[in-house]
């Protein structure tokens, strides 16, 4: 299991952020947080067949075992496990929408 926290940052609008104690899942966490106005729709994305999502500043493909994260301005690159991914996505979601409130 991927070991990470949600803190909520207060600004002029408050927004999550996920912290990964393992460095390698920084992509996921800038991933979330450029991405988060297109989250339903990236929940729906792995739910489907599609092969190919992109929104503001990442681009996602997936198989059906896994997702790859790609910057679409530095080219990094990150691949998860489907469901780990889901499960992640889902959790910032929750503190998503709590800040929306």
């Amino acid at each position: 299991m991927i070991d990470y926290k949600i803190e909520i940052v207060e600004d002029v609008k408050s927004y999550p952020v996920m912290l990964f104690s393992d460095p390698q899942y920084s992509l996921m966490a800038e991933f979330l947080l450029a991405e988060r106005s297109f989250l339903k729709k990236i929940k729906r994305f792995v739910k489907s067949n599609d092969e190919q999502f992109s929104g503001n500043a990442f681009t996602l493909y997936q198989t059906s075992d896994n997702i790859e994260i790609e910057s679409d301005f530095n080219d990094s690159k990150l691949q998860m496990d489907r469901q780990e991914f889901y499960s992640l996505l889902c959790a910032y979601y929750e503190a998503y929408k709590k800040t929306k409130k």
